[in-house]
C-alpha cells in the first residue's frame, strides 16, 4: 500500500512524497521517481527542490577542499562566473565570493582578474 507523506504545488507542477513497501517515491506530475532508502530520498528530494525552485543544489553549503581545486582550475583556464556556478551548481554570487576568499581575484564589486 501507498500512502502520500506530503504533497505540494510549484507553479503548474505537482510533487508528491510516497511512501509505500518498495522505498519511497517522490512523483512529479504523477511520474515517480523511487529509491529504496530514506538518505538516497532526502538527496534526491533535495535535487529535485533546487531544480523546481531554481535555486543552485549547493546553494549555502560548505565549500570543500575539491570545490576550491576545481574552482581555481576552471578559472584559471578562463572560465567565466555563468560556467563556473552551473558547472559547480552555484550561484555567481558566491562564486565572486570564493574567488575573492581564495585569492583569485580582487573585490571590487564587479567581475575582475589578476592580471
Amino acid at each position: 500500500m501507498t500512502t502520500i507523506e506530503r504533497s505540494w504545488t510549484h507553479g503548474q507542477r505537482a510533487l508528491e512524497v510516497r511512501r509505500g513497501d518498495a522505498g519511497y517515491t517522490l512523483a512529479i506530475d504523477g511520474q515517480g521517481v523511487l529509491t529504496d532508502d530514506r538518505e538516497g530520498f532526502e538527496l534526491l528530494a533535495r535535487h529535485v527542490a533546487a531544480a523546481v525552485t531554481s535555486r543552485p543544489f549547493n546553494a549555502g553549503r560548505p565549500w570543500r577542499p575539491d570545490d576550491d581545486a576545481v574552482l581555481a582550475a576552471r578559472f584559471g583556464a578562463g572560465d567565466d562566473d555563468v560556467t563556473l556556478a552551473a558547472s559547480l551548481d552555484r550561484t555567481k554570487n558566491a562564486i565572486r565570493a570564493r574567488l575573492v576568499k581564495l585569492g583569485l581575484t580582487e573585490d571590487t564589486g564587479g567581475w575582475r582578474r589578476y592580471a
